[in-house]
């Protein structure tokens, strides 16, 4: 009786863990989209490219596990077409590195123009950096395989890629905050406190969601690689490797979620748009709630008006 007890609430946590595979790309989706459509309409400036790049690229992430997730652990309620599945798998593989990748050009950008004063030939427009930061693993990893190292490519893809991407990240951030700290007390404009302050947060943002992959992206690809190595069985069957690889990919799945958090909250001109579009809809529903209750007062004073005329004749 109590290895079944034991049993069904190990199936219970677990069962939790699969939807959370679900639910956790599903919120790093919507995240991302609020993040993109923000950046699109309410933002100016060169970085809204950058951080709207990383965004598209979170929100493919997002929908493509969870597309995957679905096909695997519940096609007993929703049958996939295959060609959905394939796209899905692509989006997923695709997209790991390059979330790490995507941090890059918001970094260098902001890393030339304040500490080395200097700006990227006008050729290179940010949507152009974007494109070519997004296509710089896919075309390592075709230069890898068409040198033969075809073990070593997933890997490179995989780890050692993002690795590198995100050392540059920080390496240009800590740069970032020592010249903002030294020159913040120099500048007199109020202009150019405005922009020092603006990297700084920008920097303080990519920061963040640098170290989140290294903690919630590299140790369970590590810990996925290492049950892999070992030959079990991960792939299904409730086994104690196929639980623990699980738990590791779930991880990695909040990864979007995450940045779409510290871009809508640690960036100000984000964070400051999201309030005045929350402070404007909750004007709108109470101006329109006002507008409801007078209405229906001047409806009732509609109806009284017959009943005291009945009175009058009476």
């Amino acid at each position: 009786m109590a290895n079944n007890s034991t049993s069904s609430s190990i199936d219970t946590i677990f069962s939790v863990i699969i939807y959370g595979q679900v639910i956790a790309p599903a919120l790093g989706v919507l995240i991302n989209l609020l993040v993109l459509i923000i950046g699109t309409f309410r933002v100016k400036g060169s970085y809204k490219h950058y951080l709207s790049n990383l965004a598209v690229i979170d929100g493919l992430f997002g929908l493509g596990t969870m597309l995957v997730t679905i096909d695997h652990h519940f096609r007993w309620l929703i049958v996939l077409p295959q060609s959905v599945a394939v796209v899905a798998t692509f989006f997923c593989f695709v997209s790991i590195p390059l979330m790490s990748v995507a941090l890059v050009p918001i970094s260098l950008d902001r890393y030339l123009k304040m500490c080395r004063q200097t700006r990227l030939p006008r050729f290179l427009i940010p949507p152009v950096v974007c494109v070519i930061f997004d296509l710089l693993p896919a075309v390592v990893m075709a230069v890898v395989n068409l040198l033969g190292f075809n073990q070593l490519a997933d890997k490179l893809y995989l780890m050692v890629i993002p690795v590198l991407a995100l050392l540059i990240v920080l390496a240009c951030n800590v740069a970032i905050f020592v010249f903002v700290s030294r020159h913040m007390a120099l500048v007199a404009s109020l202009e150019n406190r405005k922009r020092l302050m603006e990297t700084k947060q920008l920097a303080r943002a990519t920061c963040i969601q640098a170290v989140s992959p290294l903690l919630m992206q590299l140790p369970p690809l590590l810990g996925i690689y290492s049950l892999l190595a070992t030959g079990k069985d991960t792939n299904g069957g409730h086994s104690f490797y196929w639980e623990l690889a699980n738990i590791f990919w779930l991880i990695i799945l909040f990864n979007p979620f995450v940045d779409g958090l510290v871009t809508l909250f640690i960036v100000r001109t984000y964070r400051e748009t999201l309030s005045k579009c929350g402070r404007e809809q909750i004007r709108s529903s109470d101006e329109r709630s006002t507008r409801l209750a007078a209405s229906g007062g001047q409806v009732t004073q509609a109806e009284l008006k017959p009943l005291k005329s009945l009175a009058e004749v009476e």
